[in-house]
């Protein structure tokens, strides 16, 4: 639910040359397309009722979302339902304009029991309407100067990310009965820390901190946005973006523009907002004022009781999710493990815990995978027992012999599986024709609790008889509540749930069907697990999520009161905007247009032209890009003057990524007039072009990601008959030109706060040759080759990076001379020498980095400061020149400060000191770098 500008991922190797784009899915789906007058979704043709219920959920919630922006019916925009994924998402994004959504039922308790679909046109749709409100003035202009990008531009300019997705939360709030606003596991975290008295700058909560897990940007935003609407009415945020936009930008332009149309600094709300949120959660929250240790910030997640033993996941600043045994205060770590508790439960029994993994394609990013892994806490090892399927919140049999699963199948269907625990295979399969079930537990061998959700979005408890497939009993009839996270104890259903403004802990008999609830939260108590007269739990507190131990004890509770009135009418966690809630319709009810879908031809859209500019690197330029909705197809066509040789040059770029290898045709062609000190000239042409083929690959290793790519490529230069050259130039000739390369990298993922991988390869290599037609005398081969292995060190986040390069080409005067793959690096040679070229060169660098220190340094509202680290690096370059040997020698460290500045920009400061050993001198530099 972000705003991005082309796609999520970019498959970068580090040679320009080697850019791909694997954003795409695969090429077996058989795409059609549905419209009304608001909408067009582009769909796969076996969810034709899903993309219809999205047409008729836009067309329907249309009317209500832009209502605060006076936009009744903004521009038609396209949708791309996307339906191989494995994670809950969706995005707006230009170049082109659209929405993509992730077509999956809602498996977690993340977005409140909601209709995923239904608050996905909601929230993506808030976004569409923010967009088209900001392309007026200098956005405007942006769009017209830059196309699609500078829409994006002029729209990042002018509102903040949090202000964007608070307002899009906002709007699923107030258009839905259970938006996120209205649950309140939404807000437990931000109110963890308010009533522990941690109010963090507003500059704090922009640029993130690596000492305190902080709420993200939608929760923070979240409340910002319904602050000020709560107090000024819902056009104020209009009237405030309005005036930003009306202007030219500057970095503070916002700020001015919210202190001009509510008469107080934005400064002052931030600060009156969090502590008027304070004094309401303090009056709600039972909850002590904790010591803070900074660096302890941790969180807990699903404990399990297995043969008296106490297991739990747990992950701090400084580690993954570990597996933990709990004996009284003594903790000891079985294993790290590549898993998402938020998204997916897992579970316990005996010695055998079972969890997914979230598993990528090994070639198109929108395919993805949640794997089912066992892992024997005694033996300590691990075994996948599913491969390439979607599996999540997973109940284990008492006789260790089944194991069930929510999942979706090949066509996107919502079932239920049932899997032998040896071999993997299914054994039975659940379906529904309405609704979904979400999650479940066992409570015999042939016995399933689910959770049941129909097409309203209500949740309900079904006790099931799998050998008949047979509903027994209906446990709790249908709610809006948020129920979610069940477990078996001793003829007791567990589960977690919303109430009265906080996440408490529920059971209810299965004999009787009798209500209790079992926890008082200050908070939030989570994922409750009963073992005999103990319930274990995990709790929101200041420091994240604690595991707690407390005894059994529940009380009877009306049914009724749980289903219907478990909204509080005064807590800010469920009730912060005010919002009546509105209640949600049937698709059907909704339709206005109930139509079939049609084919969809990618030949309508082939070259859609989003993005263009008129200036470049080289002067005066036309250049237009091109990429079709699905991100199969791109292009880029460049024509200008060269500002300095004052001639005429085109450049062409094609690329079709539809299937396994993905295709670029590259083509340049340049009038050339260089100009000597002796007044003669230079005139001739230039033309060259590539046609090249590139197989990634991408897999997941636990906690270690993968990636390769291979790329073959022809090519061909030509170059018109020049006055003047040099003998390694050519000159009225024509080379054919080949190239291989091949990237491949192996790396640990990387803990919240380390600097670099604790333990990986990357190795890459680039082989070309240029034949030339005539002049034999300008044939030449380079060999590239470059690698860089990452050692932990024997300090936490401390680490070590040792690179080897090597270059190798004719060693002849007269070679046509081949630029280095790192020719645009800041230095090719050792830091701080500059590159020449030469027919062999061999580089080592050693490098030790570490953090300094953790910082919440505030330069007023210039720059925020929240780490600063080091790195001490030795450099050595051996160089062969015609038969000649250098040595190039140096060493230093690098300073580095991590920061925000201006509220907008992401800036790493850095200042190099170092010694050159030949020069024996020493030379200090400062240089930036962003993560934008």
């Amino acid at each position: 639910m972000k705003l991005y500008l082309m796609g999520l991922l970019l498959f970068v190797n580090h040679m320009s040359f080697a850019q791909i784009d694997i954003n795409q899915s695969s090429p077996s789906i058989n795409w059609k397309v549905i419209e009304n007058d608001y909408v067009e979704v582009i769909y796969p043709d076996y969810v034709e009722q899903k993309a219809l219920q999205i047409a008729n959920f836009v067309e329907y919630n249309a009317k209500f979302i832009g209502e605060s922006y006076n936009i009744s019916k903004p521009k038609k925009h396209t949708i791309i339902l996307r339906t191989e994924g494995a994670i809950l998402n969706g995005f707006v994004t230009l170049a082109p304009r659209r929405s993509e959504y992730y077509e999956l039922n809602n498996f977690t308790p993340l977005f409140g029991s909601s209709d995923f679909l239904n608050l996905l046109s909601i929230h993506e749709y808030r976004h569409i309407i923010q967009l088209d409100f900001t392309n007026h003035s200098y956005n405007k202009f942006l769009y017209y100067l830059l196309g699609d990008t500078g829409s994006f531009i002029g729209n990042f300019l002018t509102t903040d990310s949090w202000f964007r997705e608070g307002d899009a939360v906002w709007a699923e709030t107030k258009f839905t009965s259970t938006g996120r606003g209205r649950s309140p596991r939404f807000m437990a975290r931000l109110r963890a820390m308010l009533t522990n008295g941690q109010i963090p700058s507003y500059d704090n909560f922009l640029a993130g901190d690596f000492e305190m897990g902080h709420p993200n940007q939608y929760v923070w935003g979240y409340v910002l946005v319904s602050s000020l609407v709560n107090k000024y009415g819902e056009d104020i945020w209009r009237k405030i973006i309005r005036l930003t936009s009306e202007k030219f930008y500057w970095p503070y332009r916002f700020y001015n523009a919210f202190e001009e149309v509510t008469g107080e600094s934005f400064e002052v709300f931030y600060k009156t907002t969090m502590v008027e949120l304070q004094k309401s959660f303090h009056q709600e929250t039972n909850i002590e004022k904790q010591n803070i240790v900074p660096g302890e910030y941790k969180n807990y997640y699903w404990p399990k009781v297995a043969s008296d033993t106490v297991y739990v996941l747990k992950k701090g600043l400084d580690t993954y999710f570990d597996l933990i045994e709990v004996n009284g205060n003594k903790e000891t770590i079985l294993s790290s493990l590549n898993i998402a508790p938020n998204i997916s439960k897992p579970d316990l029994k005996e010695n055998i815990f079972a969890y997914s993994q979230l598993l990528p394609h090994q070639r198109f990013y929108f395919k993805s995978y949640s794997d089912i892994f066992l892992f024997n806490t005694k033996s300590k090892k691990q075994k996948q027992l599913t491969k390439d399927k979607r599996y999540y919140n997973l109940s284990l049999s008492p006789d260790l012999k089944k194991l069930a699963a929510i999942g979706y199948s090949d066509e996107n269907e919502s079932i239920v599986d049932i899997l032998d625990i040896n071999t993997g295979k299914r054994i039975q399969r659940i379906k529904r024709k309405k609704g979904y079930y979400l999650d479940l537990t066992f409570v015999s061998n042939n016995e399933l609790v689910l959770i049941y959700q129909n097409e309203l979005a209500q949740r309900s408890l079904h006790h099931i008889e799998l050998e008949a497939l047979s509903l027994k009993k209906v446990l709790l009839q249908e709610t809006k509540n948020n129920i979610f996270g069940l477990s078996y104890s001793e003829g007791q259903i567990y589960f977690e749930a919303d109430f009265g403004g906080r996440v408490e802990n529920f059971s209810i008999d299965l004999t009787s069907e009798d209500l209790k609830i079992c926890s008082k939260a200050a908070i939030a108590n989570y994922q409750p697990h009963v073992s005999g007269n103990k319930r274990y739990y995990t709790s929101e507190l200041a420091n994240g999520r604690e595991l707690k131990i407390d005894p059994l004890f529940c009380e009877l509770m009306d049914k009724q009161t749980l289903r219907e009135n478990f909204l509080s009418q005064y807590s800010a966690s469920d009730h912060y905007s005010n919002h009546t809630p509105r209640e949600t319709l049937l698709p059907e009810l909704i339709s206005t247009d109930k139509q079939n879908g049609s084919e969809y031809s990618q030949l309508k859209d082939t070259f859609l032209l989003n993005s263009w500019s008129f200036f470049g690197g080289r002067g005066l330029q036309l250049q237009g890009d091109t990429r079709n909705y699905l991100g199969d197809i791109t292009s880029s066509v460049t024509l200008g003057k060269d500002s300095e040789e004052q001639r005429n040059f085109g450049l062409l770029n094609f690329n079709y990524s539809k299937f396994y290898p993905i295709f670029s045709i590259t083509s340049y062609y340049s009038e050339r007039n260089i100009q000597y000190t002796s007044g003669d000239s230079d005139e001739f042409t230039e033309a060259n072009s590539i046609f090249s083929a590139t197989l990634p690959y991408i897999t997941k290793k636990d906690l270690s990601l993968i990636q390769s790519s291979l790329t073959f490529g022809i090519g061909d230069i030509h170059i018109s008959q020049r006055k003047r050259n040099k003998i390694y130039e050519v000159s009225g000739d024509q080379l054919a030109s080949k190239i291989v390369a091949g990237q491949f990298s192996w790396t640990k993922d990387l803990t919240d706060r380390q600097l670099a991988p604790s333990l990986g390869v990357d190795y890459s290599l680039v082989a070309r040759s240029v034949v030339a037609k005539e002049e034999e005398e300008l044939d030449n081969f380079s060999f590239f080759q470059q690698a860089n292995f990452y050692l932990p060190s024997l300090f936490v986040n401390h680490g070590f990076k040792l690179s080897f390069e090597h270059e190798r080409q004719r060693d002849t005067f007269g070679a046509y001379r081949l630029a280095t793959p790192t020719a645009n690096a800041e230095y090719t040679f050792s830091r701080g020498y500059q590159y020449e070229y030469t027919g062999y060169y061999e580089k080592m660098s050693l490098n030790y980095f570490a953090p300094i220190l953790y910082t919440r340094y505030d330069l007023s509202d210039y720059a925020f400061f929240n780490r600063i680290h080091g790195n001490l690096f030795y450099d050595t370059t051996k160089i062969d020149y015609l038969g000649e040997e250098f040595s190039l020698n140096s060493s230093g460290i690098e300073i580095n400060a991590d920061s925000l500045l201006f509220r907008k920009l992401p800036l790493t400061l850095s200042y190099r000191l170092m010694y050159l050993n030949d020069k024996d001198e020493t030379q200090g530099e400062i240089f930036l770098g962003t993560s934008l």
